[in-house]
């Protein structure tokens, strides 16, 4: 709770994304980063947790907010549940659906040079018969 001037006949809950600490405080304070206060009249932040399943990535959390898990967008993977955040499919493989827990090889005859990618390209090459690339 907090004394503001425009409420001078009594205290005001502090606002969902801020908290009072102390007795007598004249403003809420913000919650720092990697904290939120989903509720009015807090007296502290809470931590945001940041445990998604395989395939999810925690975002959105902070303010008023505790955020969220959400799928790992295509070109990218999440192998186990945990803390961590996706990762972009490395060359030679690619993911082109969202919540995936690996990313896959390019088949023979196409191939990927870059990272996070959605599918891979056909080779362009054709030698003749008795030649190889």
């Amino acid at each position: 709770m907090f004394k503001s001037a425009a409420s001078a006949l009594g205290c005001s809950p502090c606002p969902t994304g801020t908290f009072g600490s102390s007795i007598g405080m004249h403003s809420c304070r913000a919650c720092a980063t990697h904290m939120y206060q989903d509720q009015t009249g807090g007296d502290s932040c809470k931590f945001c947790t940041y445990h998604c399943t395989a395939g999810t990535q925690h975002t959105g959390c902070g303010g008023a907010s505790a955020g969220k898990c959400v799928s790992c967008p295509a070109g990218q993977s999440k192998a186990e549940a945990g803390s961590h955040g996706c990762v972009k499919c490395g060359s030679g493989k690619f993911q082109a659906r969202v919540g995936q827990t690996s990313c896959t090889p390019c088949s023979e005859h196409t191939f990927q040079a870059a990272s996070g990618a959605t599918s891979c390209a056909a080779c362009d090459y054709y030698c003749q018969q008795g030649k190889f690339h």
